[in-house]
């Protein structure tokens, strides 16, 4: 039987651009989910005025809806658009997310400080308005299915550039290397730094202006390295005419 040729190994410089450039999305995607994760909890508690047991709960629910969001992705969305386009969604649904969170700032709500936080139980604060809980939990609605998806494309992507036999650019390197730098450096950093964004009192809408420079530094990284080849061939029209 006849053998089909072997696909050509892409030229180094552009596996090594696209996996380098997916690299850094996934290292402040994960900033950006494991961050948000440990720093919701303390809004939900200290700024939304909810009880321990229903902060834990409710932020719970919302990460639920990256199941969903999964599903859809599987059953609709896979194969039928072009990643390109895919990445822009989970992009917009990310900085959607983020905005819905600096938007808190206009309702003048502030939180509980760390230190008057033991008193909550003898001098319960006003409770804070609808519109706030609607957005912080507009902002988690959103937030989860972005990072998900961008996940399931930025994983993926760098696999179609694998140069084989090459020490960090074959498959297997590929994917060790997304295993080690993501979940480690990106979990890491943003644990650690997230509830450091919130402030004191927390406010998550200094944490939503922390999450929007991030994300339109994520965007401006992608449009340049997703299709490095594309990159330079623009640029080249653009100095030629």
């Amino acid at each position: 039987c006849l053998r089909r040729p072997a696909a050509r190994a892409p030229p180094l410089w552009v596996a090594a651009t696209v996996q380098l450039t997916c690299l850094l999305f996934g290292v402040t995607r994960n900033f950006l989910k494991f961050g948000f994760e440990s720093a919701m909890v303390v809004v939900y508690d200290r700024q939304l005025m909810l009880s321990e047991g229903g902060s834990g709960l409710l932020a719970g629910a919302c990460a639920m809806s990256a199941v969903l969001s999964l599903l859809l992705y599987r059953s609709v969305c896979a194969g039928r658009f072009p990643s390109g386009v895919l990445l822009l969604v989970s992009e917009a649904l990310a900085l959607g997310a983020a905005l819905l969170m600096m938007a808190t700032a206009l309702l003048g709500h502030e939180g509980v400080s760390l230190s008057h936080a033991a008193t909550l139980t003898r001098s319960h604060p006003d409770a804070p308005p609808l519109a706030m809980m609607g957005l912080t939990l507009g902002a988690s609605l959103l937030f989860y299915p972005a990072m998900y998806l961008g996940a399931a494309l930025g994983n993926s992507h760098p696999l179609a550039f694998a140069v084989p036999g090459h020490p960090l650019l074959s498959l297997s390197a590929m994917v060790a290397e997304q295993e080690v730098l993501q979940t480690t450096l990106g979990k890491g950093m943003g644990m650690m730094f997230c509830r450091m964004a919130l402030g004191d009192p927390a406010k998550v809408s200094s944490l939503g202006q922390v999450f929007a420079v991030i994300m339109l530094t994520q965007a401006a990284l992608l449009a340049l390295g997703w299709e490095p080849r594309q990159t330079v061939g623009r640029v080249i029209k653009c100095v030629t005419r």
